[in-house]
């Protein structure tokens, strides 16, 4: 008995200001934009990466009203469809909601991959060894998976991931926020403690099922509007619907 190979897609979250790296991260250049370090934008460097494994009409960029011209320009390599264009940030549900309904139309039986563009990943083959093995459980045993990255100090800054079992893949028993130094260094000693990279992988049937128990106030607008032909001109209406969330 054979399994057929399930088709990847990646979507790329590309809507974020970078307020943090102010001056040089700007409203009208975040930092996805800029060569902050490796070669070319990050956001290139995200795209890049992704080949072999993706082709490009797998890829797709979610980003906001003002950013979608520049980030076609930058991605001249993705059909320009592709580009999907919120006409207002409403937080990481929403935009994850609309790259759902955009995507299993042309892929209901696909396996989405969450990335964020402004992420410096100088190993892209264990890069992808990583997804290959996250899009293998996601497909068999259908959770969602998520991505920690093991911590070397106790930075405070971000968020944590605690897990429980051994192996590549663990279980997650809780996400903590950001946590003081002391908790931080704790979270460093216990080694189940993970920094959370924001990277998910779910098959769009289970994120689906997910989204319409927990937070369906999220893709009900957006489901009344694919079901209205998806036309661009009615999308912000069905936005000012949505939770941010």
């Amino acid at each position: 008995m054979t399994h057929s190979i399930p088709e990847k897609i990646a979507v790329v979250m590309a809507g974020g200001r970078g307020t943090r790296f102010w001056p040089r991260s700007r409203g009208h250049r975040p930092k996805q934009f800029l060569a902050m370090v490796g070669e070319g934008s990050l956001l290139h460097q995200t795209v890049d990466r992704l080949h072999p494994s993706f082709r490009n009409e797998n890829i797709y960029i979610v980003t906001t009203e003002d950013l979608a011209a520049e980030t076609r320009r930058m991605l001249p390599q993705l059909p320009a469809k592709n580009v999907l264009v919120e006409p207002e940030g409403r937080n990481t549900a929403p935009c994850l909601a609309l790259a759902l309904v955009a995507i299993e139309r042309n892929h209901p039986d696909g396996v989405m991959v969450v990335l964020s563009a402004d992420h410096y990943i100088p190993d892209a083959a264990t890069f992808l060894e990583d997804i290959d093995t996250a899009v293998q459980h996601a497909c068999s045993a259908h959770d969602l998976v998520t991505f920690g990255i093991r911590p070397t100090y106790p930075e405070t800054g971000y968020g944590y991931i605690e897990t429980s079992g051994e192996g590549r893949v663990v279980k997650v028993e809780a996400f903590r926020e950001k946590p003081p130094c002391e908790k931080a260094i704790e979270y460093l000693a216990s080694g189940r403690h993970f920094w959370n990279a924001g990277m998910f992988v779910w098959t769009l049937a289970d994120m689906r099922s997910e989204m319409q128990q927990h937070c369906p106030a999220v893709l009900a607008p957006l489901d009344a509007w694919s079901s209205r032909g998806a036309v661009p001109e009615a999308l912000p209406e069905a936005y000012r619907q949505l939770p941010k969330l």
